[in-house]
């Protein structure tokens, strides 16, 4: 038998609320405000809880409880796609976006230029550490310089972006000339790619080798950490790891073998 005061204290339990089913059409909580898309053709409306968005964003709380609030319970949204107000929204509610599925990596900085507007410092950082697990190639390496030299005006992000794409770059093709015939190659805008050249001049690029290779074993001379793969399998990390996150840790020598950073793939116990 469960007492009446019994269901009421785990009702009152908080962190044990599936917010996120608290959106869509069949919420037990009715939405008391909608945002609608009016500059994009037969776009399906979004519902939420003024409360909710209140408490995690201090725009949302000046619009809706601020001295002069928002009457209105239809909201149109201009100069932003449903689909990345959508993706606010759900982060908002406890939904960690699926980065994986991003169609372009335009979408990883409108995200971020939404939750910049709205305040939203968690997500900026959520898209700062999804776009650090990129791995850069031969592929994308045009299309993800481009959108980050677009967006300079975020400088920690676009910096961090150029300075995976300049790591890639030295990593790949290692010597000058090398360099050399992949610019020549290279078809964005000439100013991205000397911003590039100039971050590998500078030696800004000491930044983990999995940012370049991903999960595949093509770096090479790997260290173990010997704190933090106690109780762990996986044990192999590159030297930037083990001049920045490994500091003061037991450093094995260095082996000469091809690898990946398992520190770098959060695979390590307290990497």
């Amino acid at each position: 038998f469960t007492s009446t005061r019994e269901l009421k204290t785990e009702k009152m339990a908080m962190m044990d609320v599936d917010w996120s089913s608290c959106l869509g059409q069949k919420t037990r909580i009715p939405h008391d405000v909608t945002f609608t898309f009016p500059e994009e053709k037969d776009s399906e409306d979004i519902g939420a809880h003024k409360m909710i968005l209140a408490m995690v964003s201090d725009v949302f709380y000046g619009q809706f409880y601020g001295s002069i609030p928002e009457v209105k319970d239809i909201i149109p949204v201009k100069n932003t796609r449903r689909e990345v107000f959508l993706i606010m929204i759900q982060f908002i509610y406890n939904k960690t976006p699926d980065w994986k599925q991003f169609s372009n990596f335009e979408l990883y900085f409108e995200v971020y230029r939404l939750a910049d507007f709205y305040l939203l410092e968690n997500l900026k950082a959520a898209v700062e550490e999804a776009l650090k697990k990129v791995a850069v190639i031969d592929a994308n390496f045009q299309e993800l310089s481009s959108c980050a030299d677009r967006n300079s005006h975020f400088e920690n992000l676009s910096t961090s972006v150029l300075e995976s794409c300049a790591t890639f770059l030295t990593e790949n093709y290692g010597n000058f000339q090398d360099i050399v015939n992949f610019i020549s190659m290279y078809q964005g805008d000439s100013s991205t790619m000397m911003k590039i050249i100039r971050l590998i001049q500078t030696k800004k690029t000491e930044k983990c080798s999995f940012l370049v290779t991903g999960a595949a074993w093509k770096d090479r001379g790997y260290y173990i950490c010997n704190d933090c793969s106690r109780n762990s399998s996986h044990s192999t990390i590159c030297k930037p790891c083990v001049e920045s996150c490994h500091v003061g840790h037991d450093i094995s020598e260095k082996f000469d073998s091809i690898f990946y950073c398992d520190c770098g793939d959060g695979a390590l116990d307290n990497g």
